[in-house]
């Protein structure tokens, strides 16, 4: 599984310092006091900048992929590039070390063949609702219909899973270059984990500098995104209600713990929630619960009786060829 890393490195100034650097530049107007240079993105790099009357930043979103020109991950490569492309961007005014990590985003596209697939994927899985520690949420761009979005309500974590033709062809421009990319994400669900609080990212590098930190986080971004991802997604194939009943009833001969997965395929299919769903059965062992469903190979959120297809194979599997 490829995981690309987008890191959004952030520098406060006072208003001279600020002024000396945003009079330089041509610059395009995004929002109100927000500006953005792209004369760097070819090297992965798209500076923003906030002209606020309060506090004036400089921000770099790094985009790992497109500055290592697609050859992997390579975080003491990455860094180099950083340390060299911002030296030359501010005439060696300021280096990496002046930047703060304030946002890291881990990005896998799973490819589950048609654009068909990707809207069953999206409905079902909506269906998880509310998840313990997060929160349902809308993002600019996002439609909601074709997208599941959490955030954490303390832990700095979101979590988006969208089709990703449908938010690339919500934007702006056009040209041929773009007709070809929106072809090629058809039939791709974009899952997304970010890190968006300092508290969080010094949590998963285990580093208070940039550097380490960029080092910290590149090694363990396979473990972050997964450890979100699994929180959130149940592991297991999809299947209509009743055949989910009839998988459970056929696998599991413990009759008590049969009968309290029945309960939850139930309660989630009434409730619209797998929190909700746990919370009513006021059972003691709720992971216990889920890895048994986990065990058979079924989800226990199931396919809506109005959509058409029967079943769908858990995501895993894709993550898992991916990895392949």
């Amino acid at each position: 599984m490829y995981i690309n890393q987008v890191f959004k490195l952030t520098m406060v100034l006072d208003a001279d310092k600020f002024d000396r650097i945003f009079r330089k530049r041509d610059l395009l107007e995004v929002d109100k006091d927000k500006y953005i240079d792209v004369s760097m993105a070819h090297k992965g790099i798209t500076v923003l900048y906030r002209d606020s009357r309060y506090k004036k930043k400089v921000s770099l979103v790094v985009d790992s992929t497109v500055a290592l020109k697609g050859k992997g991950p390579d975080a003491h490569k990455l860094i180099h590039k950083l340390e060299k492309r911002i030296g030359e961007y501010f005439g060696g005014r300021y280096s990496l070390e002046d930047f703060t990590l304030t946002e890291l985003t881990l990005t896998a596209d799973i490819n589950v063949g048609s654009q068909d697939t990707v809207a069953s994927y999206i409905r079902v899985i909506r269906r998880v609702g509310k998840v313990k520690g997060f929160s349902p949420v809308r993002y600019e761009g996002l439609d909601e219909g074709k997208s599941f979005c959490l955030e954490g309500n303390s832990n700095g974590i979101s979590f988006l899973l969208y089709d990703l033709h449908a938010a690339l062809a919500n934007r702006s421009g056009g040209g041929g270059l773009r007709q070809a990319i929106l072809r090629d994400t058809k039939g791709i669900l974009r899952a997304e984990v970010r890190l968006t609080s300092s508290k969080a990212i010094r949590n998963h590098s285990n580093r208070d500098d940039i550097t380490g930190q960029i080092l910290g986080l590149s090694e363990r971004s396979e473990k972050i995104f997964m450890g979100t991802f699994s929180q959130i997604i149940p592991n297991g194939g999809f299947y209509k209600k009743g055949e989910a009943v009839n998988i459970v009833r056929q696998k599991i001969r413990d009759l008590r713990l049969q009968r309290k997965m029945l309960r939850l395929i139930e309660l989630i299919s009434e409730k619209k929630s797998v929190l909700l769903a746990q919370k009513a059965m006021s059972y003691r062992e709720p992971d216990r619960l889920l890895a048994a469903f986990t065990d058979i190979g079924l989800s226990p959120v199931t396919i809506s009786k109005r959509m058409d297809v029967n079943s769908l194979p858990s995501l895993y599997s894709y993550l898992d060829r991916d990895a392949a």
